[in-house]
């Protein structure tokens, strides 16, 4: 019995991983794209790189919805709150504020790391388990590797 509960745990782990590790592939494909090939839609490929990350960091919030459910009241709490951070940052960051699409990138890769600040001290409180922590962990420099790649080719551009 001990063994099939270990192994839906690992099948579990590896279907979250092949989920997020596929959601990068926007980001690699972006960076290839403007660094080595088509510099005439370099706008276009920026808007929807950004737009993406956008979708990914609430997405990285809705998690935290689906958390609360699983949850005592006191962790519920907490859950619902966070849940809803990344969306009240992007629309403050594209509605409240006129920025350039290389000072929005900017500000999307800051978030992103910001809320990986916020899952450090969730995964202390034991809020989020371990290996999910670690894989957020991984996703999250690999993401802001490429955004940064895709913001310095924009602030040069």
């Amino acid at each position: 019995m001990k063994n099939i509960v270990q192994k839906k745990k690992i099948n579990k782990q590896k279907s979250f991983s092949i989920i997020g590790y596929t959601g990068v592939i926007p980001f690699i494909l972006t960076v290839i794209l403007i660094w080595f090939f088509d510099v005439k839609n370099f706008q276009k490929y920026g808007e929807f790189i950004n737009l993406y990350a956008y979708l990914i960091f609430t997405f990285v919030g809705a998690i935290y919805w689906g958390l609360a459910f699983e949850n005592n009241i006191y962790k519920r709490n907490l859950c619902l709150i966070i849940s809803i951070i990344p969306v009240f940052l992007i629309i403050s960051l594209e509605f409240f504020f006129y920025l350039s699409l290389a000072k929005k990138m900017f500000f999307m890769i800051f978030f992103l790391n910001l809320f990986l600040v916020l899952e450090f001290f969730l995964f202390k409180k034991k809020v989020i388990p371990k290996w999910f922590f670690l894989m957020r962990l991984k996703l999250n420099t690999l993401v802001t590797f490429l955004l940064t790649l895709i913001f310095i080719k924009f602030y040069n551009f």
